[in-house]
């Protein structure tokens, strides 16, 4: 009942037919041309793991799926059991994170993601150029050990860490130093991002010279 919600064919229509009739052209073509062929030589090898393809509705339109296969044998012969699951949500979502993370990565703006005690995990290719810190001369380390210029007291970096830990945005101007030890004004805003438990986690930091 499954297989005919995702294919569009009916039991009857299925029956009998080649596995090739839901799987899109380019599948049967070549070194995959007939079921026989394919069973004996590639998907064979995919006994026992999970593989990712197209499979192809009856309307002609194409969704990705994950094909598992197992094999049996009766009396009556040797047999070829496929699981299939439709993973266009997975996909959709996979491509929508990508945009995502292209768009962070393209943006004008340096972006620093921290862990909770300010350690650096991401930067963007902006930060690199605003800062001179190459990402993995940046990840792992904190801020103060790059980018502090020493401008600012400890009451100033207190009050922010106060308001940071508090789960609220703190934005503000400051001075910090490059690699090459110039100073440059700053335009910061940094975010506070909550775990599925509602706890701080995470911190973003958008900078602007």
């Amino acid at each position: 009942e499954a297989a005919t919600r995702m294919f569009g064919y009916t039991e009857t229509e299925m029956v009998g037919q080649l596995l090739t009739q839901v799987i899109p052209q380019r599948y049967r073509d070549g070194h995959t041309a007939g079921l026989a062929r394919v069973l004996s030589g590639g998907l064979r090898r995919l006994i026992g793991r999970s593989v990712e393809l197209s499979g192809l509705h009856k309307e002609g339109r194409e969704f990705p799926l994950e094909l598992s296969l197992a094999q049996w044998e009766t009396a009556g012969g040797h047999f070829f059991t496929a699981f299939i699951r439709d993973i266009t949500q997975r996909k959709t979502s996979e491509a929508d994170l990508h945009l995502k993370s292209a768009a962070i990565e393209a943006a004008a703006n340096a972006i620093v993601l921290t862990d909770v005690t300010g350690a650096i995990i991401w930067v963007n290719g902006a930060f690199s150029k605003l800062s001179g810190y190459a990402e993995h001369e940046a990840v792992g380390k904190n801020p103060r050990e790059l980018v502090k210029s020493g401008t600012h007291d400890q009451a100033f970096y207190r009050r922010m860490w106060e308001t940071l830990l508090a789960g609220d945005v703190w934005r503000g101007e400051l001075m910090n130093r490059r690699k090459d030890g110039s100073v440059y004004p700053e335009e910061m805003t940094i975010t506070p991002i909550r775990n599925a438990d509602g706890k701080v986690a995470n911190f973003i930091a958008v900078k602007r010279n």
